[in-house]
């Protein structure tokens, strides 16, 4: 176990909003991503590993010689350590338990490694313990497993993912962990900068099927409203046409809002061509167009009209029309745009990967 490294940093200037500050991080894929938001903002994160390393090192997918993608980007930038098993290995414990300012943990049973809030925060009550799991430590669901697909189900979130006409489709691997990461973070500081108010930490809780639930408005539409949200694929609650058209080389995505928005529904229909299907002083009222019968009619012309055109065409016409429409670019195509190359969002190493999401307003003028 090595704690120099923890010593020098607290002597360290300030350079970033977490720096001097150390943290160590215990667990799995649940907690990784809220110790990689802490180090990319500056702190000094030490991972906790078993012997013979964490079993996210092997998470999928994996590159060609075998190294885990998912460890690399949400693992760069902390610092390894282990201790060794039995007397010796909680004193060790204990001892890098003093040098440190938060603790993130992500163990189905943290007391058992002596690691839940009141053993760690016996050790120093300054301490920040952040305890994230996925349904919280109370509760008759408290005990259980959740991965991705649990989640997200009991969540409500995936309910609203998909095509209406289809089962639910499932979001990218890893989200609720990710969401969760970026509540467990925050937490954290908050909880750090009243530490340095009273001496005193606290312990916090992020359940991430808690923080899913807080992601979407489903529960304040059904108080307010009544109204059971749906799934409703690309298409926009608020725009009509309003989702995403395939076109001869791509997709493109357009949001034409209510015709009060600056004549937007006029410059739509001037744009394709002022079809006999959309004549009348009605489909003015986005209300009369949001209807499921009207949506279809839309629907139909514009999928007529994009079909055979160029994506990048559409693109340019569009906006030069002053109609929202935006390409739906793929990986390749991001890379490559220029705003993207100039911002250097992108680092690049023998593994490319986005940069910290977000950075100083120094950094940011010298991407300008």
């Amino acid at each position: 176990m090595s704690t120099s490294t923890t010593a020098a940093r607290r002597g360290e200037g300030k350079r970033s909003v977490l720096d001097g500050v150390v943290v160590l991080e215990v667990g799995d894929e649940r907690v990784e991503p809220a110790g990689a938001l802490m180090a990319w903002a500056g702190a000094h994160v030490l991972k906790l590993e078993p012997p013979g390393g964490a079993p996210t090192r092997q998470h999928p997918p994996l590159l060609p010689d075998g190294r885990s993608l998912h460890w690399a980007v949400w693992n760069r930038g902390k610092e390894f350590v282990s201790i060794e098993s039995g007397a010796s290995g909680s004193s060790g414990l204990i001892g890098l338990l003093g040098a440190v300012d938060v603790v993130l943990v992500g163990l189905d049973d943290p007391a058992a490694a002596g690691l839940d809030e009141p053993a760690v925060r016996a050790v120093s009550p300054r301490i920040v313990h952040v305890d994230v799991t996925p349904f919280g430590r109370s509760g008759p669901y408290a005990p259980y497993q959740g991965g991705d697909l649990v989640l997200m189900a009991l969540s409500g979130y995936l309910a609203i993912s998909g095509r209406p006409d289809a089962a639910p489709a499932v979001p990218p691997a890893g989200q609720p962990w990710i969401v969760a990461g970026a509540q467990a973070a925050l937490s954290a500081v908050v909880a750090l900068r009243e530490a340095e108010r009273t001496g005193t930490g606290d312990g916090i809780e992020v359940a991430a099927v808690e923080v899913l639930a807080a992601q979407e408005n489903l529960y304040s539409t059904y108080s307010a409203r009544g109204v059971v949200l749906r799934r409703n694929g690309s298409q926009h609650r608020a725009c009509a046409p309003g989702r995403i058209y395939a076109c001869r080389d791509g997709h493109v995505h357009i949001f034409v809002g209510a015709q009060k928005e600056r004549g937007v529904w006029d410059r739509w229909l001037d744009w394709i061509g002022r079809p006999a299907e959309l004549a009348g002083a009605e489909w003015q009222d986005i209300a009369f167009r949001k209807q499921p019968e009207k949506l279809a009619i839309i629907d139909a012309v514009a999928e007529r009209f994009f079909a055979d055109k160029a994506r990048d065409d559409l693109v340019a016409d569009g906006q030069r029309r002053h109609i929202p429409i935006v390409a739906v670019l793929d990986p390749t195509e991001v890379l490559e745009l220029p705003h993207v190359r100039k911002r250097d969002l992108f680092v690049r190493d023998d593994v490319t990967m986005p940069r910290p999401p977000w950075r100083t307003v120094e950094s940011a003028g010298a991407a300008s």
